[in-house]
């Protein structure tokens, strides 16, 4: 009778711990969604100013989307200078939490040294996981990596495969896609 109080009193903590922990966590989630959107607005009224400290706020709070927009304020010097290391800092605090364009983004950086180093193995390793997850642009930009052997063997079959991916989305992928095939069978 003991242990069964005991595994009774253990399971209503259990309860009460996990309460308190959603409670924190939508307290912050909500905190977190009501400076994006205050950001979100602003950013429409060309209020880049307002737009920078709620994403900024929100970023904070670990709300993925303010971080891609805060990045985004960075690297085009909304509202603030423009500034490539603090754009890439915050797309990878986007893209780590699975948002594809932020992996996107950060692919981008690493291909083109923006806010770091040119570094291809990262880029690749970015744009496939935005790619996987459906990302037209990627898919092309991942197939361009395979087509030029950049960080990755060069392999036209793969190439091949990610722009029929973005080709299937309507995307530029399609005239990639026709050139690789002329390439391929040339």
């Amino acid at each position: 009778m003991v242990f069964i109080k005991k595994l009774q009193y253990g399971y209503l903590m259990l309860v009460q711990v996990f309460t308190i922990y959603l409670l924190y966590s939508f307290t912050f989630s909500a905190f977190g969604n009501e400076h994006f959107d205050i950001g979100k607005g602003a950013f429409h009224r060309s209020d880049f100013s307002l737009a920078l400290s709620s994403y900024e706020n929100a970023a904070k709070q670990g709300h993925a989307l303010a971080q891609f927009h805060l990045a985004n304020l960075y690297s085009e010097g909304k509202g603030v200078e423009i500034d490539s290391v603090k754009a890439a800092i915050w797309f990878r605090k986007s893209a780590e939490q699975g948002l594809p364009q932020a992996q996107f983004m950060l692919g981008a950086s690493y291909e083109n040294g923006y806010g770091s180093i040119i570094d291809y193995v990262q880029a690749a390793i970015w744009y496939r996981k935005a790619a996987e997850q459906g990302l037209a642009i990627a898919q092309s930009l991942l197939g361009n990596l395979y087509f030029e052997g950049k960080a990755v063997k060069k392999n036209h079959v793969l190439s091949y495969l990610w722009y029929r991916r973005a080709a299937k989305q309507q995307n530029k992928g399609m005239l990639l896609l026709s050139l690789t095939y002329l390439i391929c069978t040339s």
